[in-house]
């Protein structure tokens, strides 16, 4: 089966977007080996990094001025690649069009199947949940509208949707009402390749002085618009409840407003740490306090990939659902909740051996092409 997969995101460095997207490329040219062509943009210094050697890579530089890209904003032309998509789609021949979300496929999925394709987008979110926490407030109607244009389109149109948390099947659902015949499948988020898994220890008796650590990106609206309410609200219960803590906030760019925040809590910020793990090595249970946005937070991978337990707001629990049921994630909406969460910390809990072992069952390369390939076997 040849397959076309256009994705939204620079594939270099890091970030949730890119490591999901790297994810669903390498797992598809797992599963169709020498068959996925793979359209990608591109910039100086934004080259494909991380992506499976027997893919075919087609890179899209984005010239259009920026006067340019607001007029396609007014006028609903979302897709980046509505201009060269036809003619790869008639040289290229493909049984399979994926696109890696859904913006990328406005206007182009009726394209892909008047050329005999099917068509599957992955979506990494609730779009219109997520521009709505996201946009500045000046941008916010126009893109609003168009995410539910393109959205809506995809929902309905798309042979397959693919998500990445039950929640936001059940989000895409309740804002588009597809007919009862679209198909949707809960994939999650995956290891873009296999890893090892080192030896650790099975347990970790509670702490009197627990380090805590929160990271991810310190510029982006959603996490700080969370971040220092959380601050205000619930910072003061784990002052309360462990007296002798520490907790760490790490990630890139931090905004000056966040950072004077911090210092007058007296919270350690450290801005675009070279590498997280010596960070995650060194603590004993790791926050998430994003209570907008949508979709999976793949920040909290990271804790449970170092073996921590994880406290997170209810909005950034989404997909870890079978961490809470093992007792290794604890989700907060109220401080009497966050309350809770730090009383069943000071009790012990399990650590290491049985999180990472957890992780690696559900987050695993392999364990996201067996999803996948699941996902996919009606296409065959």
């Amino acid at each position: 089966m040849k397959v076309l997969i256009a994705t939204l995101h620079y594939l270099n460095g890091v970030g949730g977007g890119v490591f999901a997207s790297r994810a669903y490329i390498n797992a598809f040219a797992r599963l169709f080996p020498g068959e996925v062509t793979l359209l990608y943009p591109t910039r100086p210094g934004a080259e494909c990094e991380g992506i499976d050697p027997t893919v075919t890579l087609i890179p899209f530089s984005n010239t259009k001025s920026r006067v340019k890209k607001a007029l396609d904003l007014l006028t609903g032309h979302m897709s980046m690649y509505e201009s060269i998509f036809p003619e790869i789609l008639r040289e290229g021949g493909y049984d399979l069009v994926v696109f890696d979300n859904s913006r990328v496929s406005h206007r182009l999925i009726d394209e892909a199947h008047r050329a005999g394709a099917k068509v599957v987008t992955i979506h990494h979110n609730c779009e219109l949940e997520y521009n709505r926490d996201n946009s500045s407030s000046l941008l916010r109607p126009v893109m609003l509208h168009w995410t539910r244009c393109y959205e809506g389109e995809a929902v309905r149109n798309s042979d397959l949707n693919l998500t990445l948390t039950a929640p936001d099947v059940q989000l895409l659902k309740s804002h588009y009402r597809p007919k009862d015949d679209v198909r949707f499948d809960v994939i999650g988020c995956f290891e873009s390749k296999e890893r090892a898994v080192a030896p650790c220890a099975e347990t970790t008796a509670a702490s009197a002085a627990p380090r805590f650590i929160i990271t991810g990106n310190l510029s982006a609206k959603q996490t700080v618009d969370s971040l220092i309410p959380w601050i205000d609200t619930y910072y003061p219960i784990i002052k309360e409840a462990f007296p002798k803590h520490k907790l760490t906030i790490a990630g890139k760019n931090p905004t000056a407003e966040l950072c004077e925040k911090a210092r007058e809590a007296g919270i350690d910020v450290i801005p675009n740490p070279a590498d997280m793990k010596p960070l995650l090595d060194e603590a004993d249970v790791y926050i998430c306090p994003t209570e907008k946005g949508g979709g999976l937070k793949l920040r909290i991978m990271d804790g449970l990939k170092s073996g921590l337990p994880v406290v997170t707001h209810t909005v950034s629990a989404r997909g870890y659902e079978p961490f809470a049921d093992a007792g290794v994630l604890f989700a907060y909406d109220s401080p009497d909740s966050f309350r809770q969460a730090c009383e069943a910390l000071k009790k012990g809990h399990p650590r290491a051996a049985t999180v990472v072992g957890l992780y690696d069952d559900i987050f695993s390369f392999t364990a996201g092409c067996r999803r996948l390939k699941s996902a996919l076997e009606f296409m065959q």
